[in-house]
């Protein structure tokens, strides 16, 4: 079983400002299964793609996705031997294509993925904040949500990596019960053309 340590260390002022713990495998791949976002997939973008797409073309995108993902994986797998590190895609690049290309690459998804987490916070500010007044609270405003989501992360990402993946696990095993019900009910229930 792979089990990546994490250990505290001590800056001259005597402050603890490394994290704290380890990830096993489990952990590891609850965040990798977690960062697919099941629920914002199926809740955003397959209405989306249903209904500015090609209508009952659109799940074929999900066919021909697992195709160049396992494609993907392959290559990917098959370089896994020969890297000397674990610096995800800017050594695989890197060693690849050439230095140049890896630090390019890494700045892409240094960009991509600052941008993503703007959006996500950004959505669930306002979207905190209308379920609340929907079921009869007060009226706050989104980017509150929104800042103390980002503390909230902030906090269980820099103190303890542990916890962090163990919230992780519970929101994701919530976040697939959900989609599981959701099919459920589509499923028995049809849609406006029926089954």
């Amino acid at each position: 079983m792979t089990h990546t340590s994490v250990n505290a260390s001590r800056d001259a002022s005597g402050d603890d400002r490394t994290l704290r713990g380890s990830l096993g495998t489990g952990s590891i791949v609850l965040m990798v299964v977690a960062a697919a976002a099941p629920l914002t997939v199926i809740s955003g973008l397959v209405p989306l793609g249903i209904s500015g797409g090609n209508g009952a073309g659109f799940p074929m995108t999900f066919a021909v996705t697992t195709g160049v993902l396992l494609l993907f994986a392959v290559g990917f797998t098959a370089m896994s031997r020969y890297i000397p590190g674990t610096g995800a895609f800017y050594l695989y690049i890197g060693h690849g294509l050439g230095r140049g290309a890896g630090v390019g690459s890494a700045m892409l998804a240094l960009v991509s993925y600052s941008t993503v987490q703007l959006a996500v916070y950004g959505y669930l500010g306002p979207a905190m904040s209308s379920l609340i007044t929907s079921y009869g609270g007060p009226e706050v405003p989104w980017w509150i949500f929104s800042l103390a989501l980002l503390a909230l992360v902030a906090v269980l990402g820099f103190r303890h990596i542990e916890l962090s993946g163990k919230v992780l696990g519970i929101l994701l095993i919530a976040e697939v019960g959900i989609v599981v019900v959701l099919d459920a009910f589509i499923i028995a229930d049809g849609g406006p053309e029926g089954c």
